[in-house]
């Protein structure tokens, strides 16, 4: 009732595709590759009578978990096939370019921080914003949550553990836990004050032998670090997250056989 005729017509050439399949009764795999459409319709070669165009959005992606494919309005949102969040995808494609430029040289150790510490912010505030949503709530601590900015991590983290068990925390050292909030604070400086240390940041970020007004200076090695710590607390969030609003299993179990190569000969199951 609710499928558009041209979808029809894709479901239909898709079933005869598997009855092809079934009838030629050989291992492999059988592939309507809509590349391949595409770039004929680009052509002006005949279309295929399963072809037709909707609108476009935003964010096309695979997703990680099932290889379900979606197109969405925004940059974050769930599979269309399984529900995980892509946040967490978004986020590392996005670590792994950081590391990229700074390893090449294209960026300083110092926009290194500033740019992964604002892009961690923006996914756990993704998280908050459909706990928010999703988990019932005064309309306080709602609005706390949409709201939610992560420069005092240590403190988001404890009030998130607290209401939600999510620990974004989870398996890391004091002294890691200590060398972000140190960075967390450092975001901050080079946001907002042009790398000179204020009075807040003396008092908040734990780094001793730093004087009021000196202007920080980087490491690749902090800046590396920091990468690495921000990954594992988004993991963190994204794992529990999931804990309380579980994707479907069946399409990440299908997903998961095609992520191993299989021995020659073998079929799937």
């Amino acid at each position: 009732m609710f499928r558009t005729k041209g979808q029809m017509a894709f479901i239909e050439a898709f079933c005869r595709l598997a009855w092809q399949a079934i009838d030629e009764g050989k291992a492999g795999e059988y592939i309507i590759d809509m590349d391949t459409v595409a770039d004929q319709v680009a052509g002006s070669v005949e279309r295929p009578a399963f072809y037709y165009t909707e609108e476009s959005q935003q964010t096309k992606f695979a997703c990680s978990a099932c290889g379900g494919r979606s197109d969405i309005l925004g940059i974050s949102g769930y599979c269309s096939t399984c529900g995980t969040r892509n946040d967490l995808q978004q986020f590392e494609e996005k670590i792994a370019e950081i590391r990229d430029r700074l390893q090449s040289g294209d960026i300083a150790a110092y926009d290194v921080v500033k740019d992964a510490v604002s892009a961690f912010d923006s996914c756990a505030r993704a998280y908050m914003k459909q706990l928010a949503s999703k988990v019932p709530m005064t309309s306080k601590r709602r609005q706390r949550f949409e709201r939610m900015l992560f420069n005092d991590v240590c403190g988001c983290a404890t009030e998130v553990r607290s209401a939600f068990e999510i620990d974004m925390l989870d398996g890391l050292t004091e002294g890691e836990i200590a060398f972000a909030t140190k960075m967390f604070h450092r975001r901050h400086i080079y946001v907002h004050n042009n790398g000179e240390v204020d009075e807040r940041y003396l008092r908040e970020s734990g780094d001793t032998g730093i004087k009021l007004k000196q202007v920080l200076r980087e490491t690749s090695e902090n800046a590396v670090r920091i990468t690495t710590l921000l990954v594992k607390m988004a993991r963190n969030l994204q794992r529990d997250f999931h804990a309380i609003f579980p994707p479907e299993k069946v399409p990440i179990e299908m997903h998961n056989p095609r992520k191993t190569p299989r021995p020659r000969g073998a079929t799937r199951p």
